[in-house]
C-alpha cells in the first residue's frame, strides 16, 4: 500500500519543464489560430456556395441554411486539425531557428530529440482528438444536415448527385 502512495506522490511531483511549457504554449496558440482559419475558410468555400444555390433554386429558408451551415462546421474542423498541427510546428520551429533559440538550446546541451518531443506529443494528442472527432461527431452532424435539407431539396437532385458520384467511381476503377 505504501508503494502505491509513493508512486502517486512521485507522479504528482513530476512537473513539466519550462522548455516544454514554452514550446506547447507557442504551438497551441498558433494551432488554435490555424484551426479557426482553415475551418472557417473550408466552411465558407465548401458550404456557402452550395447553400446559396439551394436557397435560390430550391427556396431553402435562411434559418434552415444557417442550421445546415452549423452542422457542416465539424466536418471542416476535422479537416483543419492535421493541417493546423503541421503548419503550427513548421512555423514555430522555423521561428525558433530564425531567432537562434534552437542554437541556444543546443549550446546548453539539450538534445534535438528533447526539443521536438513536445511537438510530437502534441501531434499525437491532436491525432487522437481528430480520430474521435471523425468517429463520433462528424457523422452525426452530417446526418443531421442531410435530414434538415431533405424536405426542401428535390429528391431528383439528390439522386442525380448519387448517380454522378457512382458513375465517377466506376470510371476511376476502369
Amino acid at each position: 500500500m505504501k508503494l502505491k502512495v509513493n508512486s502517486i506522490k512521485n507522479l504528482l511531483r513530476c512537473r513539466i519543464s519550462l522548455i516544454d511549457r514554452y514550446l506547447v504554449k507557442e504551438l497551441s496558440v498558433f494551432f488554435l489560430f490555424s484551426v479557426g482559419l482553415f475551418s472557417s475558410l473550408g466552411v465558407t468555400i465548401g458550404t456557402v456556395s452550395d447553400l446559396g444555390y439551394k436557397i435560390t433554386e430550391h427556396q431553402l429558408p435562411i434559418t434552415v441554411a444557417i442550421l445546415i451551415f452549423g452542422y457542416k462546421i465539424p466536418e471542416y474542423i476535422a479537416y483543419a486539425l492535421p493541417i493546423s498541427i503541421l503548419l503550427a510546428s513548421l512555423i514555430i520551429y522555423g521561428r525558433l531557428s530564425r531567432d537562434r533559440e534552437l542554437v541556444a538550446l543546443a549550446s546548453f546541451g539539450i538534445n534535438f530529440y528533447r526539443i521536438i518531443t513536445p511537438a510530437l506529443v502534441f501531434s499525437l494528442i491532436v491525432t487522437g482528438v481528430t480520430f474521435l472527432f471523425n468517429e463520433l461527431i462528424v457523422p452525426g452532424a452530417n446526418y443531421q444536415a442531410n435530414l434538415v435539407q431533405t424536405p426542401f431539396v428535390d429528391q431528383s437532385e439528390l439522386n442525380l448527385q448519387k448517380k454522378i458520384s457512382f458513375m465517377l467511381n466506376i470510371n476511376q476503377r476502369v
